[in-house]
């Protein structure tokens, strides 16, 4: 708001109270206003106009008018005043609403009574003062507290994106997340604040924000069940999705809050685009979600945040973010994936079915994940065509190794391998991991099973078998990391039993050398049998 000026042309004026008569007939007061003069300049107006009698105007009304000269303010912004002299203090009276026949003689101008606007100016005052402009709280009726607050302190969601579902299409829709707090500070299921339709584990918003920045803190307004939010993830410039924030037990908290949690993530996010992940199982009720705020940096360097790992160098880039530089054996956005440590598929051999030939086909499982550490049914992994207990995928890797560990990216109903397997160099298949029974899981997982079989594999082939009847939906699969030696000689697992000799072979892997009555791979099957 501009300074008050004062001088001696602008004098103040004050609001009336109900001490003021109402009726001021015959009183001359001044109207005074600013206008363009015949559209030539704009000028300082100012006259003496005398109020009329009650009868000629309606009751929320003040008219004045020199009926005999037209003196009128109706030609000057819709503000002009009507100030009067009472006692000795000068009051304002009306403003300028309208005028028929605009300073014409016998057509007063029309005023809006100002005692019939105090209610409405003593709650602007309140709801105006500087302790509740863009305090992130609604205080006045049309929002005007909070209106042009722009990034001062944060910034308000501007596009929904997705979302899980939402109870309605207008009222708690997910539309109710955009701009400032509808429903803040009151507790309650209220219809000013995003409430999804099902009520379960898997719910999400994702939305996003006008300007990206270096991500410093997230405001969730909670105002109904609050506590339920189970994770705060952020889409980097990059384009990978970094949870900045998450909890494995949400709660159930009976009043309004706003949940600003400090980051778990070491790794800088610079972005305009934030997911929440909510879980209502525990309220076994609605979650509800009023508004979101999002705060954070244009002018720090991505860099100085040292994202990069395992000796990686960092470059800034033009967009704000920055990229890294891997040491020879690192890859990965911040060079945390070790090329000694594990491997990920290079080649889909076959598969039993596939949804599409290009989303939820095979082929999404190569390389490393699209879709981990997200949950849903999202087309960047593979999700089989049938629906039955006999699905599976075999691939390739690099570099065939003394397999040690199999990670499985499962992102949708996981819980639904029954068996992992491996393609020895022998052309035997040995099975490393396997259950009766499969389960399903809401939620993503790294599934690294510890192996039941004792038989080592060395081998760059792998399969699952994979079980959807349990689920009666898609199993979804992202991707598979292999982990192993080459180092290891394969005859030191002593894989020759019943008193079979080991050779290892040049390929890596072993040959066993049988005692008499006896054959088979590891010499394990009588030569009578």
């Amino acid at each position: 708001m501009n300074d008050k000026i004062v001088n001696e042309e602008v004098q103040p004026a004050c609001l009336p109270d109900e001490s003021i008569p109402y009726n001021l007939t015959g009183l001359r007061c001044h109207v005074s206003g600013w206008a363009f003069d015949h559209g030539i300049a704009m000028v300082p107006l100012g006259d003496e106009a005398t109020i009329i009698e009650a009868a000629l105007c309606v009751n929320f009304y003040k008219c004045a008018a020199e009926l005999e000269h037209g003196v009128n303010n109706c030609k000057r912004d819709s503000a002009g005043s009507l100030v009067c002299n009472i006692g000795g203090l000068f009051y304002l009276i009306g403003a300028a609403s309208f005028g028929n026949k605009c300073g014409e003689k016998g057509h007063p101008g029309v005023y809006t009574r100002v005692t019939a606007m105090l209610p409405w100016i003593t709650t602007m005052q309140r709801c105006m003062s500087p302790d509740k402009i863009c305090n992130h709280v609604k205080d006045c009726p049309g929002n005007e507290d909070e209106k042009g607050c722009g990034l001062k302190e944060g910034q308000w969601v501007s596009k929904v994106i997705k979302y899980s579902s939402q109870y309605n299409t207008g009222s708690w829709s997910a539309q109710q997340i955009l701009g400032v707090p509808d429903v803040y500070p009151t507790y309650g299921d209220l219809n000013g604040a995003w409430a999804s339709h099902d009520i379960d584990a898997n719910q999400y918003l994702e939305f996003q924000f006008v300007t990206p920045v270096l991500v410093t803190k997230v405001d969730v307004y909670e105002t109904y069940n609050a506590g339920g939010v189970k994770a705060i993830k952020c889409l980097d410039v990059s384009g990978t999705w970094i949870t900045l924030w998450s909890t494995p037990q949400v709660s159930v908290i009976h009043s309004v809050r706003i949940f600003s949690p400090s980051f778990m993530s070491t790794i800088p996010c610079f972005s305009n685009q934030i997911r929440l992940d909510i879980d209502c199982s525990v309220a076994n009720s609605w979650v509800e979600i009023d508004a979101v705020g999002l705060h954070g940096s244009h002018g720090i360097p991505a860099c100085e945040f040292k994202p990069c790992q395992n000796g990686g160098t960092c470059d800034d880039t033009q967009a704000g973010g920055y990229q890294c530089n891997c040491q020879v054996g690192w890859r990965g956005l911040h060079c945390e994936t070790s090329l000694t440590e594990g491997q990920w598929v290079s080649k889909v051999i076959k598969y039993s079915s596939q949804y599409n030939t290009g989303t939820w086909s095979a082929q999404q499982i190569l390389s490393v994940p699209d879709v981990y550490p997200t949950y849903w049914d999202l087309n960047g992994a593979w999700a089989s065509h049938d629906i039955d207990a006999n699905q599976y995928l075999e691939f390739q890797f690099v570099t065939p190794v003394h397999v040690t560990k199999v990670d499985v990216y499962e992102t949708y109903n996981a819980g639904g391998v029954k068996a992992i397997k491996c393609l020895d160099v022998s052309g035997t298949w040995i099975t490393l991991w396997s259950t009766p029974q499969v389960s399903v899981i809401h939620s993503a997982r790294i599934f690294s099973p510890s192996f039941t079989s004792t038989t080592p594999c060395f081998s760059n082939q792998i399969r699952l078998d994979i079980d959807c009847s349990v689920a009666n939906s898609w199993v979804e699969i992202d991707a598979v990391r292999l982990h192993g030696s080459q180092g290891i000689p394969a005859c030191e697992s002593k894989p020759c039993q019943n008193g079979g000799t080991c050779d290892e072979t040049q390929a890596g892997g072993y040959q066993c050398n049988c005692q008499v009555g006896w054959r088979g791979l590891k010499c394990e099957t009588r030569q009578d049998d």
